[in-house]
């Protein structure tokens, strides 16, 4: 379905009567349901190693396409309050530590981070990307560490890497770039700049194949930066949220 995106986001600066909207919405709300529904819904544990391979790559393609959305929600109002066709808390559930059987590759969290890293931050919408920015960087922790777990088989060449480091690292470089322009003018902008400028250099050695001397320091960066709610959007009681980890 990544054909039919980006989406648009109905904001309190738009008509909420507009007919032609509305159609839109309601055609962009029928894809994002189903996407989301695929992602997220509970599946029989796997019994082989074939058959979690074969949901994960399923799922990354639906989380990749569903980060085409590149918006928050199809509806975030803040007077009054509402949000339909919520796609932020999605993409952020695939970079959590749990609630999805089987358990969110590497793979598909790059796409999720990616996802939430590209989503355009309107401030006529309630949603809060201060949530995203931390996820992220908790994700580049996981990323930077897994790398590093893989850097003498890189350097002895045993065995295929489990990740096409150079380009993935390169995707998440420019998604960082975007993080920070997505963020300027909300509260969450000091925060994406402080992780884009130290994860884009973590990037760069990564592309380069080089040796990491810290692989373990970008989790004080990503716990300086955590939210102090897990509210995604605000004054909306009954919108989606997601839990801080531990």
């Amino acid at each position: 379905m990544k054909e039919y995106f980006p989406a648009y986001q109905i904001t309190d600066n738009d008509d909420v009567t507009d007919k032609k909207l509305l159609a839109r919405k309601a055609r962009e709300l029928e894809r994002v349901e189903a996407l989301v529904k695929y992602i997220e819904s509970p599946r029989v544990a796997p019994s082989t190693p074939g058959e979690v391979g074969a949901i994960r790559f399923v799922r990354r393609e639906a989380i990749q396409a569903l980060a085409h959305a590149e918006v928050p929600a199809l509806l975030a109002l803040k007077k009054p309050p509402k949000v339909e066709g919520a796609i932020a808390p999605t993409l952020l559930r695939v970079l959590t530590k749990k609630g999805m059987e089987p358990e969110p590759s590497l793979s598909e969290k790059i796409e999720a981070a990616i996802g939430v890293c590209n989503l355009k931050i309107d401030n006529a919408s309630p949603y809060q990307p201060e949530m995203g920015v931390y996820l992220v960087a908790r994700f580049l922790d996981e990323y930077i560490r897994t790398y590093a777990g893989d850097y003498g088989n890189l350097k002895q060449g045993l065995k295929p890497p489990p990740i096409a480091w150079r380009i993935q690292s390169e995707r998440l470089r420019l998604a960082l770039d975007s993080m920070v322009k997505n963020t300027q003018g909300s509260p969450a902008k000091a925060a994406a700049e402080r992780v884009a400028r130290e994860g884009k250099d973590y990037m760069t050695l990564i592309s380069g194949y080089k040796l990491l001397e810290r692989p373990n320091a970008f989790l004080e960066i990503a716990n300086s930066v955590r939210p102090k709610t897990n509210e995604l959007f605000k004054g909306v009681k009954d919108a989606p949220h997601i839990e801080i980890l531990d």
